[in-house]
């Protein structure tokens, strides 16, 4: 269980949904926090950042604004694939398109139901200084709630689409006073503190009415603050935003009704708009199902298509799924951002690689002079085990043969067998790992997998 998060956030003041909040958490905290990843973060200035900014040929710059929303996003939810995006991304993000001299606009795709309140009110001011150098806009699409609000009310023109939950304007946090359950058990708890608010909400202390009360006067500070800068973003009066302020969402159509957002659209699902948002799920699998299946497409074609068919980077759980005893080839391709076709074709040429110079050492050691000590086993011979398995010739000669046929890479060939024949695939790596465990390579990525 991973206690350390919980006990992290689980009291901090959030801008965020209850209900989304309550789920983040419950789901979270099932998940082991391994060693390399504990205190590891993955925004701006690490080397594992991407950023998801998107610019278009007609010069609009979108910015994604999706999952929970986090003041820097630990390396250990990008592993286990939850979606979160870093204030600290997101105001790098709006600082590489201003950067840009094609640059005429910047929309930000929100799909969240908010965050942590901390760094919220940076990334707020970085969207609004923003519009002092060009047009801003913001969609949201499913969610843009609490916190996600905050932010998209910064570009002041607001659409949403027909279903699209809009507002939570509020902050909250939860403290459990659990003196009632520790007395029944027997068990008094006594907070040695410097002054009668120090130690607040310690397990088993009961929680007093003056250090209730000096929180709420803490809560209702971040409120007015968000009250204040959503005033300035849509341009209102600060007594407007107040009648919205009760936690609440709307469906769209309220929303724009109440002065919400400013126009409620059907978000287009065309190719062209999915390569805009950088999302396009369900278009790159289909796509490239149907270029890598026609064998009348020239290889360069088929090249020049799929280069112009957004990427969908691998989930950490696809991943994962792929390649079950190479957890270090794995968080390798996720921080390469590698599509699940790329990390099969790059994992069967490693594979590969480590077979050859399998075979290259075994046949330098077959060179050597016959001088064993009384009890060495003799080096394998082909169709034993540590020779080249009928399952790798197999696989290979497949590959090749492909790759002949339709005029493609050797690696195109390979990736096309991993996802069509993924048995014949499963068992050509397993032989080569097999084969293979006398590396170095293959000890250190044991080792990992115990």
């Amino acid at each position: 269980m991973n206690s350390a998060f919980l006990s992290e956030f689980a009291s901090i003041p959030w801008a965020m949904e209850p209900a989304a909040l309550e789920a983040f958490l419950t789901r979270v905290s099932a998940f082991p926090v391994l060693p390399q990843f504990s205190a590891a973060v993955s925004g701006p200035g690490t080397a594992a950042w991407k950023s998801r900014m998107k610019l278009s040929e007609d010069g609009t710059a979108t910015v994604l604004i999706s999952g929970v929303l986090l003041k820097t996003v630990p390396a250990w939810l990008r592993f286990y694939g939850v979606d979160a995006t870093g204030y600290d991304e997101i105001a790098a993000d709006i600082d590489l398109a201003l950067a840009d001299p094609s640059l005429k606009s910047i929309n930000l795709k929100v799909s969240s139901p908010g965050g942590q309140v901390a760094g919220v009110k940076e990334a707020a001011d970085a969207i609004y200084a923003a519009r002092a150098r060009t047009l801003l806009s913001a969609e949201i699409e499913d969610i843009g709630a609490s916190g996600a609000y905050w932010l998209a009310s910064q570009a002041g023109r607001i659409s949403a689409g027909k279903n699209a939950l809009v507002g939570s304007i509020g902050v909250y946090t939860a403290y459990l006073d659990l003196s009632r359950m520790a007395e029944n058990v027997g068990i008094k708890v006594h907070v040695i503190a410097s002054g009668p608010h120090k130690g607040m909400g310690v397990p088993g202390a009961p929680i007093t009415a003056e250090q209730l009360a000096a929180m709420q006067e803490v809560i209702n500070g971040m409120a007015e603050n968000f009250v204040a800068d959503v005033a300035r973003g849509l341009e209102v009066k600060v007594e407007d935003v107040e009648k919205w302020a009760t936690g609440r969402v709307w469906l769209a159509d309220e929303a724009a009704a109440q002065g919400l957002i400013q126009a409620v659209t059907s978000f287009p699902t065309t190719k062209a708009a999915a390569a805009h948002v950088g999302t396009a799920a369900s278009i790159e699998a289909p796509f490239q199902e149907r270029v890598m299946a026609d064998t009348k497409v020239p290889a360069a074609a088929a090249q020049d298509a799929l280069a112009s068919t957004p990427r969908k980077p691998a989930s950490p759980g696809e991943l994962k799924a792929a390649f079950p005893k190479d957890p270090e080839f794995a968080l390798s391709q996720l921080e390469a951002g590698a599509t699940l076709l790329e990390a099969k074709a790059a994992y069967a040429e490693v594979l590969q690689g480590r077979l050859d110079a399998s075979s290259r050492e075994n046949a330098e050691l077959k060179k050597k002079p016959a001088a064993e000590p009384r009890g060495a086993e003799p080096l394998p011979s082909e169709g034993e085990p540590g020779a080249t398995s009928q399952d790798q010739q197999d696989f290979m000669a497949r590959a090749e043969q492909l790759a002949l046929e339709r005029k493609w890479t050797k690696t195109q060939a390979m990736s096309h067998l991993a996802r069509t024949e993924p048995e014949l695939f499963e068992r050509h790596c397993q032989a080569a790992i097999d084969n293979g465990k006398s590396s170095k390579v293959d000890r250190k990525f044991q080792r990992v997998a115990r």
